[in-house]
């Protein structure tokens, strides 16, 4: 049985970032996609959130 991997991508909805999901999720890893905009693929787990804000980087 493989180890599932997980990996949470910050700036996902970004040019870079939905390129690095994208074969992050193709490759078989679990991937939590984290940034301010909407999430770029519906499939994923993702949060908005705005890591410049102290409050809501430590949740």
């Amino acid at each position: 049985m493989s180890e599932q991997r997980r990996v949470a991508v910050t700036g996902s909805s970004g040019k870079l970032g939905r390129a690095v999901v994208d074969h992050l999720a193709d490759h078989g890893w679990d991937v939590v996609a984290l940034d301010q905009a909407a999430p770029a693929r519906a499939d994923l787990t993702s949060t908005r959130l705005d890591l410049t804000d102290f409050g809501q980087t430590v949740l």
